[in-house]
């Protein structure tokens, strides 16, 4: 006889949200820059998502735990140029939290 173990457990309860915002020098929001999320158990190569911000300049998704590397940047080639991409790294801890990135161009 086979048995099967049960688990109450969803996934979301493994999961947190991260919560970007991206603003010019004077506080205006920036949607048109580029948003890449990269696993750091991977050293940063490996891509989990991306995408850009709303009008507002937020963005949000939804994470397992772990830890991240975010890049923000200015849309072009790769990101285009030079000084224009900003990196920062979040950790996504605690099922219903989210997590607060700001973003200053």
């Amino acid at each position: 006889m086979i048995g099967f173990a049960s688990c109450s457990k969803t996934e979301t309860d493994f999961t947190g949200d991260l919560s970007i915002n991206i603003t010019n020098s004077t506080s205006n929001p920036i949607s048109d820059f580029y948003i890449n999320i990269y696993d750091d158990d991977s050293n940063g190569t490996l891509l989990i998502t991306s995408g850009v911000p709303d009008a507002k300049g937020n963005y949000k998704v939804n994470l397992l735990f772990g830890t991240y590397s975010v890049d923000v940047g200015y849309p072009g080639h790769g990101y285009g140029p030079p000084g224009k991409v900003q990196s920062q790294s979040v950790q996504i801890k605690g099922s219903g939290k989210t997590s607060n990135l700001i973003f200053n161009f």
